[in-house]
């Protein structure tokens, strides 16, 4: 299983581009282009508070 993840910054432009152009469609895409496993995601939370993780 993969996670996105996006930045408010980038939310917060097409949200100002919906808002100005009233696009017709309905379904956007602003998630990121790379994908992270959730190990990955574990193993970097793990690795920012200096702990070990166990699997």
């Amino acid at each position: 299983m993969k996670l996105q993840f996006f930045y408010i910054d980038d939310l917060c432009k097409v949200i100002e581009i919906i808002i100005k152009n009233h696009p017709e469609e309905k379904i956007y895409n602003v998630g990121n282009e790379e994908p992270v496993s959730i190990k990955e995601c574990v193993k970097l939370c793990y690795e920012v508070v200096g702990k070990d993780v166990i699997f």
